[in-house]
């Protein structure tokens, strides 16, 4: 019989799970983010932004929870995974715009927040470790922050824009449609800018989440056929 995996431990109420692949995440972004770190301690300050930067995944993921939870929906848990994270929530049995619409932007507009707010931190400290670590991290945050509100599923992006077209025209099939269309765009565009840029590891990250984004745009299209 298989075994029922546990959260690592709750936050506010909500069961949170580090499962295998979110430490392979944190070992992928200390990798990546090394040389960056590297006049001012190397590892250390290395790890310090890799297990930071999914900190604040975290707390993107609890500002969904949380407004999930204000809404009346249940929140079943939040997971942290390679690619970030999750937040799993029941939308009831008349899910509407506005629920969905709130409970999907407040995660980019958390992060954009605490990216300035790190900023503003950092602003009067002497140049070192600590001041790089919490820099980066600044940036970070605004830049996915604004990269996630791309109306691109399973970007937060896509939840937004499929709310917004479900409201004008009442119909939710619409708004995943629609969605769904421009998350394709999306990821059309980006792997063809990757593949006509080969050589870096940006490019091969745009050729990557280009082809995720096209897979996600062709499973919304189909999924919108089961709703009205």
């Amino acid at each position: 019989m298989a075994r029922t995996p546990k959260p690592l431990f709750r936050l506010l109420g909500f069961p949170v799970y580090v499962p295998l692949s979110a430490w392979l995440g944190i070992a992928l972004i200390a990798y990546i983010n090394a040389p960056a770190f590297e006049p001012v301690g190397g590892i250390l300050p290395t790890i310090a932004y890799a297990i930071g930067l999914y900190a604040t995944v975290l707390v993107h993921e609890l500002a969904h929870a949380i407004a999930a939870r204000s809404t009346g929906h249940p929140v079943y848990a939040i997971t942290l995974g390679v690619l970030g994270g999750a937040t799993m929530f029941d939308e009831g049995e008349t899910p509407n715009p506005k629920h969905t619409f709130s409970t999907a932007v407040v995660g980019p507009l958390t992060s954009v927040a605490l990216g300035y707010g790190l900023m503003n931190a950092v602003a009067p400290l002497a140049d070192g470790a600590v001041a790089a670590v919490i820099g980066a991290l600044g940036f970070m945050n605004i830049a996915l922050g604004i990269l996630n509100l791309l109306p691109a599923s399973p970007l937060d992006g896509g939840h937004v824009c499929e709310a917004i077209i479900w409201r004008i025209t009442g119909s939710r099939r619409t708004g995943m449609q629609v969605t769904a269309l421009l998350g394709g765009t999306v990821g059309a565009g980006m792997f063809g800018f990757g593949m006509t840029n080969q050589g870096s590891t940006g490019s091969l990250l745009l050729v990557f989440f280009g082809t995720l984004f096209v897979l996600e745009a062709g499973s919304l299209w189909r999924r919108s056929a089961l709703v009205s």
